[in-house]
């Protein structure tokens, strides 16, 4: 459903404007300027994610969202006494 601003924009001749979509070679490579983490932390983030385009804005919000999980413990390794 159309809103007010989008008829307004319509209106005036302005085109909405839809964000830029970057691979995530391309975000990687700029990721400390960009999201302000290193690329190991992107890799961890970016992980499960599947090989598509996002936005800055999309990859920034997943970041975040994947920095505030909880750690998952693991597995302890037994030595065995010689």
């Amino acid at each position: 459903m159309p809103n007010k601003k989008d008829d307004q924009q319509q209106e005036n001749g302005i085109a909405a404007v839809e964000p830029t979509r970057f691979g995530l070679d391309r975000l990687r490579q700029s990721c400390r300027s960009l999201f302000g983490v290193t690329t190991s932390t992107f890799d961890g983030a970016a992980y499960e994610l599947a090989e598509k385009d996002y936005t800055v804005d999309e990859m920034a919000e997943h970041i975040k969202e994947w920095q505030g999980r909880p750690v998952r413990p693991s597995e302890k390794i037994k030595k065995e006494e010689i």
